[in-house]
């Protein structure tokens, strides 16, 4: 190591280790914990340093960049149930970022295509293709077929949406962690919180009694509910009514 010895217990300095994990996640923005802890590695290797724990390094960092607005979130992918990390914005006006990168009229786009996500019938969370497309000529001024298309193809590129292989297209989690309190606040009726870890949940399982608003996303679900053994009942831990686990939402259709 670089010769000091670091007591257990105290925070290290934000150094040269942080700020090359930090350049790398402002290039991509999301990642699965997997890959950038693989980044780390690589990082203490090319400096010579040992390796810290992880929550350590993310914690150094997220104290220096607090004051820019910006934080490292770690949470779980809702889509894999894989830990993800993400460098979010943490100013008021989420949207407004992406003006950054998008033109007003591609950002009323996208605001458009996210209600028609959020507020597709029975909880699908999903757009189809062509509707996403049609979407485009009525703005004003309006885009051609081919200018959404490319419009949808870099906001895919740029992990604010996700194409499914039926061709629906989905709200990728850089979207549900960056723009949380955006969509909490313009779709308050049909954004809800997993019961268990309270983050967002647009893929997941619903009780099925319809005025019950508890939601959970699956890997939150087969953490509360016991293996089902002999076709033994598990209940609502709101409600108490009968959980069916093939009520879901934002299904992913292969």
């Amino acid at each position: 190591m670089n010769g000091q010895e670091q007591h257990p217990h105290e925070m290290a300095e934000y150094n040269g280790t942080h700020r090359l994990f930090m350049q790398s996640m402002l290039s991509h923005r999301i990642l699965k914990e997997s890959q950038a802890e693989v980044i780390y590695e690589k990082i203490c290797d090319m400096l010579n340093v040992e390796k810290a724990d992880f929550g350590d390094l993310v914690a150094v960092i997220n104290k220096e960049i607090s004051d820019v607005d910006l934080a490292l979130r770690r949470t779980v992918d809702e889509y894999d149930s894989s830990a993800i990390i993400a460098l979010v914005n943490t100013r008021g006006d989420e949207v407004a970022q992406l003006a950054t990168t998008y033109s007003a009229n591609e950002i009323g786009f996208f605001k458009r295509v996210l209600e028609l996500i959020v507020t597709a019938d029975d909880e699908a969370f999903s757009l189809s293709s062509m509707a996403a497309i049609r979407e485009g000529p009525k703005l004003k001024p309006a885009l051609s077929q081919r200018e959404t298309e490319e419009l949808l193809n870099k906001l895919v590129a740029d992990k604010w949406l996700m194409r499914r292989r039926d061709g629906y297209y989905v709200l990728h989690m850089r979207s549900i962690i960056e723009l949380q309190n955006y969509l909490k606040e313009t779709f308050e009726n049909e954004i809800h919180e997993c019961l268990m870890c309270m983050e967002i949940v647009t893929v997941g399982e619903r009780c099925s009694q319809g005025r019950c608003e508890v939601r959970l996303h699956s890997h939150c679900a087969a953490g509360y509910f016991p293996e089902q053994d002999n076709g033994s009942e598990i209940k609502c831990p709101t409600c108490g009514t009968t959980w069916a686990r093939d009520s879901t939402i934002g299904t992913i259709r292969q």
